[in-house]
């Protein structure tokens, strides 16, 4: 996602991590509710984005169902995207 208004943009999603697996839900109806969810394994010492292949039977998910009832330990239903002390990087860095 590359939006200048992240908090926005990032309405449409939900982001859940079980003990085994990354799951990644985007909205795609705001009248009936309807979500696509893709399901990401999480394998040791795998790099998601690399060129290498997830070993064995392990695969991406991408029709896959939410699990029900996932809650944060802290029970914080959102998360903040974006983080102030984090630079953007479009603008030149006049200090030398």
């Amino acid at each position: 996602m590359n939006s200048h208004n992240p908090p926005k943009a990032s309405e449409d999603y939900t982001i859940a991590v079980t003990k085994d697996a990354f799951y990644v839900a985007k909205k795609i109806s705001a009248t009936n509710g309807s979500i696509v969810v893709a399901r990401y394994p999480l394998v040791p010492g795998f790099v998601y984005g690399s060129s290498q292949k997830l070993p064995g039977e392990n695969h991406i998910e991408f029709d896959a169902k939410m699990p029900a009832n996932l809650r944060t330990p802290s029970g914080q239903e959102n998360f903040s995207s974006c983080d102030a002390t984090t630079p953007p990087t479009n603008i030149p860095n006049l200090v030398k």
